[in-house]
């Protein structure tokens, strides 16, 4: 779990120092040290409190925690915008501590301006960072779906396996996702490298479409960020996920490609590849030991999944795939569960929970607040103070004093205070009103004049002569 460190005071095996663990890890082992575990990770425990009722920071309301433990906790939220705009989203918050405040609080920055880096459809999205009262919020976009470490829970109480075809295409959408994170680059075009070193069945969620998506890059590494781990006796990660260079110090792509292998390993065979009582024994055993191929467990495997899966978790990076994009070609020849498939599958593992979420969605969208409506009242008491001074401003300049209740009130003196002679009313007499100037008469109107008739014309010929003196006739009017 997530959250708070875990320490304990095991005796060092001999061997780990030849194995070359790192020496923090080594740290870890004689119990001076601890995991430090993401505190901006989606946390399996499911909240049981009930809803202290929204909360409302900037243009985003803040309502009941999905998930929470140690120092961070996801909740639902909804954005608010202008003539009824709003948008349901998920946001982790992280409040700072006494112990670590710094780091805590660098990481989820880290976090965000990593993730924002990453625009890819099997990627949930990051869309605002938010600083308020030593707290920090990451503002993504809501999934409705699971995560594999949920749906593998819900598959093995049903005693149910996970399909070969539905495993290997929930990876395949991983691995496109990580491809994108691999190769995003900054705002000169060059490459980022980003490194996700916390791939693990929490990391990987399965929305309602069926398609898988990588969330969480709380801990992700670039080459700007620094190193794999903090101060003397934290080591970022889960054992049981983490290849054996992380464990020595080094991180490069290999190490999500091992971390993949392991997660399709788990799904195949419904166990963990590697576990123990104790972190110690995990890390000996990722060290030491050789995965065996998941068909010895479960026959049905075909072995050119095998083969994917055991390239993907040699001991040596360099014996594995070389890119996410190297591993997703050997996939992609293997026969694939289409989302439609994956959809139905995780309806029938989770349907009762994805409903109950969904329900909740709708409640949200349908609430008054982040729709335009009057917002409620936020946890600052800096209005409250503000009410209290004034209050108190007034009554000290109206006389007023506050007495303990064993003080006697004083005696109260009368000050004549002066009247002032009243001011004499002048009444003054209405000046008439002027006479109104009598309008202008209108100019005349010139009078109509009859049109005058045509006399009615009577046509008669008339002889006359010509030039040339030869007798013409015409029509003219008598």
């Amino acid at each position: 779990m997530c959250g708070a460190a875990r320490t304990r005071s095991p005796t060092l095996p001999g061997s780990f120092r030849a194995l070359g663990v790192h020496t923090n890890s080594t740290e870890l082992l004689k119990g001076k040290g601890s995991f430090r575990c993401n505190l901006t990770a989606p946390l399996p425990t499911t909240s049981t409190t009930a809803p202290l009722g929204p909360e409302v920071i900037g243009r985003y309301v803040i309502y009941e925690a999905i998930a929470s433990g140690g120092q961070a906790s996801v909740h639902y939220g909804r954005l608010s915008g202008a003539e009824g705009f709003g948008r349901t989203v998920a946001i982790k918050r992280v409040k700072a501590s006494a112990d670590g405040a710094e780091e805590a609080l660098k990481a989820l920055v880290d976090e965000a301006r990593l993730a924002s880096r990453i625009s890819h459809p099997n990627v949930v999205q990051t869309l605002d960072l938010i600083e308020h009262e030593r707290e920090l919020l990451v503002v993504m976009e809501y999934v409705p779906g699971e995560t594999v470490a949920k749906l593998l829970k819900a598959a093995a109480a049903k005693h149910e396996a996970v399909p070969a075809d539905i495993a290997a295409a929930i990876v395949v959408g991983a691995l496109r996702g990580l491809e994108a994170a691999h190769t995003a680059t900054d705002e000169s075009g060059a490459r980022l490298q980003i490194i996700h070193r916390d791939i693990s069945p929490q990391n990987i969620i399965v929305d309602v479409h069926g398609h898988a998506r990588v969330l969480d890059f709380g801990i992700a590494k670039a080459p700007q960020r620094g190193q794999d781990t903090t101060e003397t006796g934290n080591v970022k990660g889960k054992p049981s996920y983490m290849a054996p260079e992380q464990l020595r110090g080094k991180a490069s792509v290999r190490t999500d490609l091992w971390a993949c292998g392991t997660v399709l390993w788990e799904m195949l065979t419904g166990k963990k590849l590697f576990s123990g009582k104790t972190d110690e024994e995990i890390i000996t055993k990722v060290i030491t030991e050789a995965a065996p191929a998941p068909s010895t467990l479960v026959p049905t495997v075909p072995p050119e999944l095998d083969a994917v899966v055991l390239k993907a978790l040699q001991q040596l990076a360099e014996d594995r795939y070389g890119s996410a994009q190297e591993m997703l070609a050997d996939l992609d020849k293997l026969p694939l569960a289409p989302p439609s498939r994956i959809a139905g599958w995780m309806q029938g593992l989770a349907g009762k929970r994805l409903e109950a979420s969904a329900q909740r969605v709708r409640e949200l969208q349908s609430s008054g607040i982040g729709r335009g409506a009057p917002k409620p009242a936020t946890r600052s008491s800096l209005p409250v103070f503000a009410a209290v001074a004034a209050l108190l401003v007034a009554g000290t300049a109206t006389g007023l004093v506050l007495l303990s209740p064993r003080q006697k009130a004083p005696d109260i003196i009368p000050i004549p205070v002066p009247v002032p002679a009243p001011t004499p009313v002048v009444v003054r007499e209405p000046e008439p009103e002027p006479e109104p100037e009598p309008a202008p008469a209108p100019p005349p109107v010139p009078e109509a004049r009859a049109p005058k008739k045509k006399k009615p014309c009577v046509k008669r010929l008339k002889e006359y002569l010509d030039a040339d003196g030869r007798t013409r006739y015409r029509k003219e009017c008598i």
